[in-house]
């Protein structure tokens, strides 16, 4: 009989560097980490029969946003369901001006949507909709978003469906369609640019999630792949301070900063959230993004009177060792400044940079890093109280893939009319328990770790459950052909 499979592999796959681990849970913290993902498989000695899973952590999709990247995100078509309202505010009327530009190519309000009591403003109008579809095929747009009045308490009519239907008849097949009440909450214009942003990466997204699996295919890894919103959690199970920890994660395209509860969960959104300028409201962690990052590029424009360095927002990326000063090139980033202050005496060549930046513009290159990351960590604090700041961890990001757990979480909308709000709470969470455990988690190690109920303002008899349960990977199970479709935590 086989041995059974033990070993996990974590992978932080960051804008300019990439980390691994192999991590056996069978042994101490301190003792399962090798080398990096490139050559750990070989250095460790490790068969591929007995990795379990594959766990990866990574800001890809933010760092697509962030850098407002043409190639990254695709262009977007809206049909916003709404009757005779919302017709001044247009979609994307509160993201910055290069955002829209790049992804708003299309929109149309259509006489269908809700009335906050549930009832229909108007009725599906196909014939309209299949026009629209033939403009925006003429356009050349393969990613539709749906997005209707209170959506989200239409458990009758179902017309984001319904209009998804007509719309999957009437486009050339391969087109995306997004359906607001998937994506994000109530409260109309989060919703709606959630899903636009949805809808913005989703092809990237499908093409860089591919790429994660061809090179565990490629190994003959026979296991599945998670995505995880982990990353240092672990590090507050193994504080003794029975406190919350502020991260700050400094890559090479972003710098991420979030709060860490004493049960090692992440602070979640208490209501709506922000990328790059636009405002959302699906459920995530607590994070804030600034575009500061190891591959930023730093110019200095020096004048009579006084010294202005410009960071970013351009960055060399991936390229960084090919690119950077420290690496016997020409390009002045963050890295080549930290490693000249002392502060990285491993990375490249410091002397290579000291022609480059006099001591008062590294002076000055320090100060402005420092302001944007103590404005940043200051934004996410909720009290005045000191607060434990990690600002270096290593790999990680990569640790806390590897030791992720498998969660599933619920966020629905419910009529209270016919079955109390205490028997609704219990289906959903035997259906989130049911779900944590299809994604791959052991059923006896699942607990509801997140339980919430919001009745529903102005509507009459509904409540908005969010139900999170989380277990431990179920070794046993593990293997490609199952790999599910729920991200890690």
């Amino acid at each position: 009989m086989p041995s059974p499979k033990r070993l996990h592999i974590g992978v932080d796959v960051g804008g300019t560097n990439t980390d691994g681990i192999i991590l056996d849970p069978n042994r101490a913290n301190d003792h399962g980490i090798t080398e990096a993902i490139t050559t750990m498989m070989t250095s460790a000695g490790v068969a591929a029969i007995d990795v379990a899973s594959v766990t990866i952590g990574t800001t890809h999709f933010a760092n697509a946003v962030v850098e407002r990247d043409a190639r990254r995100l695709s262009p977007v078509a809206v049909l916003r369901l709404c009757g005779p309202f919302s017709k001044h505010p247009p979609p994307c009327i509160d993201w910055p001006d290069d955002m829209r530009e790049i992804v708003l190519q299309h929109y149309a309000l259509l006489l269908d949507g809700l009335e906050v009591d549930g009832s229909p403003i108007g009725d599906i109008d196909e014939a309209s909709i299949r026009a629209e579809c033939a403009l925006i095929a003429a356009k050349g747009i393969k990613s539709l978003v749906i997005c209707g009045v209170f959506s989200l308490i239409d458990t009758v009519q179902h017309q984001e469906e319904r209009t998804a239907e007509i719309v999957r008849a009437a486009m050339p097949a391969g087109c995306d369609i997004v359906l607001s009440k998937e994506v994000a909450n109530l409260g109309f214009v989060e919703r709606e640019n959630a899903a636009i942003l949805n809808g913005a990466i989703l092809s990237f997204a499908r093409k860089t999630i591919r790429s994660f699996h061809e090179p565990v295919r490629n190994l003959g890894l026979n296991c599945p792949v998670f995505i995880t919103m982990r990353g240092v959690a672990f590090l507050v199970g193994n504080s003794d301070l029975d406190e919350a920890i502020m991260v700050v994660d400094i890559g090479g395209t972003t710098s991420d900063v979030g709060l860490l509860q004493a049960n090692s969960f992440p602070r979640q959104q208490a209501a709506y959230n922000d990328l790059a300028g636009v405002r959302m409201n699906f459920f995530c962690p607590d994070i804030k993004s600034i575009g500061l990052g190891g591959g930023f590029i730093v110019r200095c424009n020096t004048s009579p009177i006084h010294i202005t360095m410009i960071i970013g927002p351009d960055n060399v990326g991936y390229k960084l060792t090919k690119e950077a000063v420290v690496f016997s090139s020409d390009v002045v980033t963050i890295t080549d400044c930290i490693v000249l202050s002392g502060a990285a005496t491993d990375i490249g060549d410091a002397s290579l940079v000291q022609e480059k930046l006099t001591a008062t513009e590294l002076a000055e290159c320090q100060l402005i890093i420092r302001q944007k990351l103590e404005k940043i960590i200051d934004t996410m604090k909720t009290s005045l109280a000191d607060l434990l700041v990690l600002l270096w961890a290593s790999v990680a990001n990569a640790i806390g893939a590897a030791i992720a757990r498998v969660s599933a979480v619920i966020d629905t909308v419910k009529s209270t009319e016919g079955t109390s709000a205490t028997e609704l709470l219990k289906d959903i969470c035997a259906d989130a328990v049911a779900r944590t455990v299809a994604a791959g988690a052991s059923e006896e190690t699942v607990k509801i770790v997140e339980m919430e109920t919001l009745p529903l303002q102005y509507i009459s008899n509904k409540s908005r459950f969010i139900v999170r349960a989380a277990g431990d990977f179920n070794y046993s199970r593990a293997s490609l052909d199952e790999s599910p479709s729920s991200l890690m935590h």
